[in-house]
């Protein structure tokens, strides 16, 4: 086969590869555009239960946080969270990280984030919030309506009277 002949299927399969990355992407961010609670798996620290925020029931707001163990704004936020208990009740809390679930259940003793009721706290099982929200740092927190429509995110440095405010303006 000469160059010719090479070159125009290279080109086709070049073109495919671009039109189904596209297309994909479309797919991606069309959640978050349309509002949606985005498909975020969360191993809870039982390590078998698994909760997917997508089929979150009921007709209150809803709070995703996605965090480092190790990162100083997420400490500095989870002791906010347990200190403004009382403002965040009436909101379903979720919380996840990358991390190994030895690391998040130590986070969460160490900040008792267990007595957060309507909080839950495990593992971003296939890092759905990284790959749907492309955040680059954390904490990254995206918030919604009781009609679980997106409202908007926040991203490192933010506070529970930030979130709860971006709630409240919708």
């Amino acid at each position: 086969m000469n160059m010719k002949n090479l070159l125009i299927p290279g080109i086709i399969t070049l073109f495919l590869a671009v039109l189904i990355f596209l297309i994909s992407y479309d797919k991606d961010t069309e959640s978050l555009i349309k509002g949606d609670l985005p498909e975020v798996e969360i191993l809870l620290p039982d390590s078998t239960t698994r909760y997917r925020v997508s089929e979150t029931k009921g007709k209150r707001p809803v709070v995703l946080l996605f965090f480092s163990t190790t990162c100083d704004h997420c400490q500095s936020f989870a002791r906010e969270m347990l200190k403004n208990q009382e403002k965040l009740k009436e909101f379903d809390l979720f919380m996840a990280s990358t991390e190994s679930l030895s690391l998040i259940k130590k986070f969460r003793n160490e900040y008792s984030l267990f007595e957060l009721k309507n909080l839950v706290i495990g593992k971003d099982v296939f890092s759905a919030g990284i790959r749907t929200f492309h955040f680059e740092s954390y904490p990254f927190s995206s918030i919604y309506n009781k009609q679980h429509k997106f409202i908007r995110s926040f991203e490192r440095e933010f506070t529970v009277d930030d979130v709860i405010s971006g709630i409240n303006k919708e």
